[in-house]
């Protein structure tokens, strides 16, 4: 690179590193790290991404209006995330942080180019999207997730800002609610030298939109039910990859660190089985109807 710039090349401007599915299936990630430590002037704050997709086309990918490539969600992330908090980016700072912790699982989002949704002067326009994690530390390769897979994480998430919420009554579109910045806490319990985990999840929601008439305790009841669906689902296709994918085990090595080492086995160091997750108590509370007037008893009215 140096023998053919034309002007001396400053490293520190990078803003995001991306590494494909290749590197990262061959556990190369650990010696790309090795040389960005090494290398002053790349700084630690540069947002870490993945792709399975050429990385020529997710690098030339381009916002709309001709913005520059730094305002895509590859350099700017945290634009879109504060509105749809569906995956929070990590940070190279953050990735190696969490691979160096006991019992902690590190992931890097996965970056895909959504095709056909979007037009510019009546052209197709693709877009940068997330569309899953490969969950990686320092030095292994544990294996990937979906998007669609994925929706329980941001109700067990400290960074969740805003996250939709769609109710459906026999498979119709009842309601959406918008949740903010949820609180939760997991208890730990440890049983014949056997993990279980109790998790509490508080939200706060306003309604965005309303197709049928519901009270507040029927949309009440309608959303614990499904935030408590998502989080179950999430947990259990990840148990089936061997993730431990809300870091249930760390909250046992912080609270009984010598029960939790009796425990811990594989790579990961995990603590889980099929049953682990035994209590999952979700609380909801509509403060923002929006325009819609919702009673204890009886129809909804505008």
């Amino acid at each position: 690179m140096y023998s053919t710039s034309q002007q001396r090349l400053n490293l520190g401007q990078i803003s995001a590193i991306l590494f494909s599915e290749r590197l990262m299936k061959e556990n190369k990630v650990g010696e790309v790290l090795e040389l960005i430590n090494r290398y002053r002037e790349i700084r630690y704050l540069a947002w870490l991404f993945s792709t399975r997709e050429p990385l020529e086309e997710i690098l030339l990918a381009t916002p709309f209006f001709r913005l520059p490539p730094k305002a895509s969600i590859l350099h700017n992330p945290e634009q879109s995330f504060r509105q749809f908090s569906i995956l929070a980016p990590v940070r190279l700072q953050q990735f190696v942080l969490d691979s160096n912790e006991k019992a902690r699982t590190s992931y890097i989002p996965e970056l895909s180019l959504r095709k056909g949704q979007w037009q510019e002067s009546n052209k197709p326009k693709e877009q940068l999207r997330y569309s899953g994690v490969q969950v990686y530390d320092l030095n292994n390769y544990y294996g990937r997730m979906d998007l669609k897979d994925l929706s329980g994480m941001p109700w067990l998430s400290t960074h969740t800002i805003r996250v939709p919420l769609d109710l459906f009554t026999e498979e119709k579109l009842a309601a959406v609610l918008v949740a903010e910045k949820p609180k939760y806490e997991v208890t730990p319990i440890v049983k014949l030298n056997k993990a279980y985990f109790d998790i509490s999840v508080k939200v706060k929601a306003g309604i965005n939109e309303l197709h049928t008439d519901l009270t507040e305790k029927e949309l009440t009841q309608m959303a614990q039910e499904k935030i408590e669906e998502q989080i179950r689902k999430t947990y259990q296709t990840a148990f089936k990859e061997g993730i431990d994918i809300y870091n249930l085990g760390e909250s046992l090595y912080r609270k009984h660190p010598h029960q939790w080492k009796s425990i811990a086995t594989g790579k990961q160091q995990l603590v889980l089985n099929q049953d682990s997750l035994r209590h999952v108590k979700v609380e909801v509370n509509i403060v923002y109807p929006g325009r819609y007037k919702l009673h204890e008893h009886g129809e909804s009215t505008s």
